[in-house]
C-alpha cells in the first residue's frame, strides 16, 4: 500500500494499531520523523526515547497549531483528539485544511465547543462532508443553531457513539440523539431511550439538571458500552458529586475516563488527590467552556502533577504552551520535567518562563532545582538569589540554597540560609543537623586548642 492509501485506511480505522505501525514503517522509509514518533511513543522505555518522543511530538504540535487555535490530544504518537476554535469567518476552510493533513489521519474525537460561531448554520451543514470517511465517533458542539433535527442528522450520518452539546439545560436531551429524534420537552422519554442504548461510549452532560436527569445511568445496567463520562460547566459541588457517584457505581472499574471543568484548589481536586489510588485507572479530560478553556487545561495539568501522573501532566502542558506561550505554563512544565528527572529539559522550560517574566517565583525554583540536580551548585545559588529578588523566600528555597552552599563549602553563607529556614520552621530536623555539622566542622581540634593555649601562656 502507498502512504496515501495507508492514510485513507487510517481515516476509516484510526484506532487500528497494526495499521498505525505499518504506516509508521512507510514514513520511516520515506525519512519522515513522524514514523519514528509513532513507533517509540508506543513503547518509551528509556530516558533517551522519552526525550526524543517529546521532541518529535512538539515539532508536529507547533506546525499544526501555527495554522489555527487548537488543542491536541495524543495516543501512542498519533493525534486522536482535536479541540478547534471555529469562531472566525474562515473557520470552515481552516478546519477542512487541518482535517486533510496527514498528521490527523488517526483523529477519533473533534470538539468544537471552545469556539462555536455566532451563526453555526454553515458549519453544521458542512460537518457531514468534512468528516465523511473519517473515524471520528465523538463530537462536541456549541449551542447556537444546534437544533434537534440537525444534531440528530449529524449523529446518524457520522454514526457517533459520543456527543456533547454546549448550551442551555433544555438541550441536555440532545445527548440522546445518536439513538432517536426527540422532542425537547419529552424529558422522561429522552432518559428512557438513552438508558436503553447499547452502543454509546462517551457521554458529556451539561450542568446540574442534566446530571440529575441522566446521571442515574451510573447506578444500573444501562449503556453497557459507556467508557467515558463527564460534566461540562459544572460547579465544584457538581464535579465532586460526579466523582463520588462514579466511585460508588457498579461500572466504576469499567470506566476509562471522567471529565469536568477543572478548577485549581477546588474540593473536587482534593477529593481526587485523596482517592488517587482508587482513580488511578481513570484518564482525566477537561470539559472546557468558551470563557475559560485555556485555564481548564492548565488546571488539569496542575491536578495531574498533584496526583503524581507526571507523564500525563507533561502531555497536557505541552499541548497548552503551543497555544499560550506564557511564563506560568513554562514554569509548570519545568516542575513536571523535574519530577520526571528530565533536568536539561526542565532547565530549558524554566529559562523560557524567566525570559517571559523574571518575577515568576515558580520558574526560579524550577531553574535552581534543575541546576542542583545537574551538579551546577554555583549556578543554583545564583538562581536561588534570582528567586529571592523575585520574592521567593519560603522554607523550600532556604533549605535548597543552604544545601547548594554547603556543597560549595561556603559555610558562613550556608549558616545564614539555615537560620532563615529555622526561623520559618524551628523544629526542622534537617536544618538543625546541618547547622550542627557545620559547627563541628569549624570547631578547633583539641591539639589546635592546646597549642593556642600554650602560645598565649608564653606571650609576655
Amino acid at each position: 500500500m502507498t502512504i496515501a492509501e495507508l492514510e485513507h485506511a487510517l481515516r476509516r480505522e484510526p484506532a487500528n494499531r497494526e495499521l498505525q505501525l505499518v504506516y509508521a514503517d512507510a514514513l520511516i522509509e520515506r525519512g519522515d520523523p513522524r514514523g519514528e514518533l509513532i513507533v517509540i511513543a508506543g513503547d518509551c522505555t528509556t530516558r533517551d526515547q522519552r526525550v526524543r518522543e517529546r521532541e518529535l511530538r512538539l515539532a508536529v504540535q507547533r506546525e499544526l497549531v501555527a495554522t489555527a487555535t487548537i488543542h491536541l490530544g495524543w495516543d501512542r504518537g498519533c493525534v486522536t483528539r482535536l479541540a478547534f476554535d471555529a469562531r472566525d469567518d474562515a473557520a470552515i476552510d481552516r478546519l477542512a485544511a487541518l482535517l486533510a493533513r496527514p498528521e490527523l489521519a488517526c483523529l477519533q474525537a473533534l470538539d468544537l465547543r471552545l469556539g462555536w460561531p455566532d451563526d453555526a448554520t454553515r458549519l453544521l451543514a458542512a460537518l457531514p462532508e468534512l468528516l465523511a470517511g473519517r473515524g471520528v465517533r465523538w463530537l462536541g458542539l456549541g449551542r447556537r443553531d444546534a437544533t434537534v433535527a440537525n444534531v440528530a442528522a449529524l449523529c446518524e450520518t457520522l454514526a457517533l457513539t459520543g456527543l456533547a452539546v454546549y448550551g442551555a439545560v433544555e438541550l441536555a436531551e440532545v445527548l440522546a440523539l445518536p439513538l432517536v429524534d426527540l422532542e425537547l420537552d419529552d424529558t422522561e422519554l429522552a432518559r428512557d431511550r438513552l438508558f436503553a442504548a447499547r452502543d454509546l461510549e462517551r457521554l458529556v452532560l451539561h450542568g446540574a439538571t442534566a446530571f440529575e436527569r441522566l446521571g442515574p445511568v451510573l447506578d444500573g445496567d444501562a449503556l453497557p458500552a459507556l467508557r467515558h463520562l463527564g460534566v461540562m460547566r459544572g460547579t465544584d459541588e457538581l464535579n465532586t458529586t460526579l466523582c463520588e457517584r462514579v466511585a460508588r457505581s457498579p461500572r466504576f472499574a469499567r470506566l476509562a475516563s471522567i471529565g469536568m471543568s477543572f478548577q485549581r484548589g477546588a474540593n473536587t481536586n482534593l477529593w481526587l488527590i485523596e482517592h488517587a489510588a482508587e482513580v488511578a485507572h481513570l484518564a482525566l479530560f477537561a470539559a472546557p467552556s468558551y470563557d475559560s478553556w485555556i485555564e481548564a487545561w492548565h488546571d488539569l495539568g496542575h491536578l495531574l502533577e498533584s496526583l503524581g501522573r507526571h507523564d500525563e501532566a507533561l502531555a497536557e502542558l505541552d499541548a497548552l504552551v503551543a497555544i499560550a506561550d506564557t511564563a506560568a505554563h513554562h514554569a509548570d512544565l519545568g516542575h513536571v520535567l523535574l519530577a520526571l528527572k528530565r533536568h536539561d529539559e526542565a532547565l530549558v522550560a524554566s529559562d523560557r518562563a524567566i525570559a517571559l517574566d523574571a518575577t515568576n517565583q515558580r520558574a526560579w525554583s524550577a531553574r535552581a532545582c534543575a541546576l542542583q540536580e545537574l551538579g551546577r551548585m554555583a549556578d543554583a545559588v545564583a538562581a536561588w538569589d534570582g528567586g529571592q529578588a523575585a520574592g521567593l523566600a519560603d522554607l523550600h528555597a532556604w533549605q535548597n540554597r543552604a544545601y547548594a552552599l554547603i556543597r560549595l563549602e561556603r559555610y558562613a553563607e550556608a549558616l545564614v540560609a539555615l537560620d532563615a529556614s529555622l526561623a520559618l520552621d524551628p523544629a526542622n530536623a534537617w536544618a538543625k543537623s546541618q547547622r550542627a555539622d557545620i559547627a563541628a566542622r569549624n570547631k578547633p581540634s583539641l591539639r589546635t586548642r592546646a597549642l593556642g593555649w600554650l602560645k598565649r601562656s608564653r606571650d609576655p
